[in-house]
């Protein structure tokens, strides 16, 4: 299978950390069936990567979308499993995120806490509803950069929640969308943006948790790919 030599952050007798390139998808599915997706690597390397039997979805903990890239976990029994999921549901693991937007973001840092759910006119994509599910996500200003005659601006993204699509919702909401995002974008804009940028630009950099067995901090980080480095 292509792509199924992931790079792997960390690693003990029950979790693993993989480095997920954009443009992996991580579930499989009907539309997916004949495409590389994680859980399909896992499926075939199951015993490469010593994942009991008893694991849903061949150890996945929690999502990613597909163009985004960095850190994904994967239990290896179902014990931990379901031990770090009960952590993400109690918002004790905490994720940082890269993301590249449009425009001069002039806060050095802000929060949004806005509700989340399906957009009424496009069940495809979602969108601060005010009968959504509670959403909430610090940003903190990196750096602004000029490219092409375009402003854009890196910033970390910390959600505490986990909602479908959240950091690009919220900076879309905060009208600086997330560059090249082939779903929340305009055509105009994303057009510009292709010419600059490879893809969606959110990376997933780092994962903190206590670890369930341990009780030891982990900290596992992403080196964010060459295109963030500008």
């Amino acid at each position: 299978m292509k792509n199924s030599n992931l790079k792997i952050l960390f690693e003990d007798n029950e979790i693993l950390a993989f480095d997920k390139p954009a443009f992996l998808v991580v579930n499989k599915s009907e539309s997916q069936k004949d495409k590389v997706t994680l859980e399909g690597i896992l499926e075939e390397g199951r015993e490469k990567y010593g994942l009991n039997e008893d694991v849903e979805r061949f150890g996945i903990v929690h999502r990613l979308d597909k163009e985004t890239s960095g850190v994904i976990l994967v239990a290896k029994n179902y014990l931990m499993q379901k031990r770090l999921q009960k952590e993400f549901e109690k918002r004790r693991v905490r994720k940082t995120y890269l993301a590249i937007v449009n425009g001069e973001v002039r806060d050095e840092t802000f929060s949004i806490d806005a509700p989340i759910g399906r957009n009424p006119n496009n069940t495809m994509k979602h969108a601060v509803v005010k009968e959504g599910r509670e959403a909430q996500t610090s940003f903190k200003k990196v750096k602004e950069i000029t490219l092409d005659g375009n402003v854009y601006t890196l910033l970390e993204a910390r959600p505490k929640t986990g909602r479908t699509h959240q950091i690009r919702v919220h900076l879309l909401a905060y009208g600086h969308p997330v560059v090249c995002d082939p779903m929340y974008l305009g055509r105009r804009t994303y057009a510009e943006n292709i010419k600059t940028f490879p893809r969606l630009m959110l990376h997933a950099q780092s994962i903190e948790f206590t670890h369930p067995t341990t009780k030891e901090t982990i900290l596992i980080k992403s080196t964010p790919p060459k295109e963030f480095k500008i």
